[in-house]
């Protein structure tokens, strides 16, 4: 399956938004784990509304949903690669 479709849905600036904001969270520990997907969602659709002049349509909506919660993917990928030391520095290379 080929997913070049996601092209079209994934904007790299509300992913890198939501990517600081979660990492923010995060580090709060206050906030637990379960709800950063739900945040992250809501953050990138009210970015992506913001982006698009405030107008909300299902083609604006799902791309902020998208990236919303790529973002929380992109951190996990980062983690278990980076911070959790299961990849050496010239394995990640």
């Amino acid at each position: 399956m080929s997913m070049d479709f996601l092209n079209s849905i994934m904007i790299p600036v509300i992913v890198a938004i939501c990517l600081c904001i979660g990492f923010i969270i995060k580090s709060w520990k206050k906030v637990p784990n379960k709800w950063l997907p739900t945040i992250l969602a809501v953050i990138g659709v009210i970015v992506a509304l913001w982006v698009n002049g405030w107008s909300a349509t299902p083609e604006i909506v799902l791309p902020g949903l998208v990236s919303g919660l790529g973002s929380c993917g992109l951190y996990d990928t980062y983690k278990h690669f980076f911070i959790d030391g299961k990849t050496t520095e010239s394995e990640a290379k």
